[in-house]
């Protein structure tokens, strides 16, 4: 027993917010998924940031130090990438509406790269044995 209440309520759009109903779906969707792009990014910092004390670990000559070298620039790259990444999220999320297209070429560079610096770690890792 507790009393049920119902009221009948309005909602109405924020007359502030000038963008169509469409184009705040299109904006919501695309933050949503920056944000999986963020985590994405993320996960890959961390499996770069595991692999770089492998590498400090080998002994000292020029294939290793070519090793070591390249996971600190994956490192580097990853941590570049990711600050870019959420800085591009802030941008959009500052703006209710369509990103622009430097923004969407932007992002589309950023996956791209998301992917390289995967790739990279992974020949690096087959390296590492």
């Amino acid at each position: 027993g507790g009393a049920v209440s119902e009221q009948i309520i309005e909602v109405a759009e924020d007359p502030r917010i000038r963008a169509t109903s469409a184009e705040r779906r299109t904006w919501t969707e695309k933050l949503l998924s920056l944000n999986e792009l963020i985590r994405e990014s993320g996960s890959l910092m961390q499996e770069i940031t595991d692999t770089v004390p492998l590498t400090e670990a080998l002994r000292d000559n020029r294939r290793n130090r070519e090793l070591k070298d390249e996971a600190i620039e994956l490192q580097r790259m990853g941590r570049e990438l990711a600050s870019r990444i959420r800085r591009l999220a802030g941008e959009i999320s500052g703006w209710t509406g369509l990103a622009t297209t430097d923004q969407l070429n932007e992002e589309r560079y950023y996956r791209t790269m998301v992917d390289t610096l995967r790739q990279r770690l992974a020949d690096l890792n087959d390296r590492l044995g």
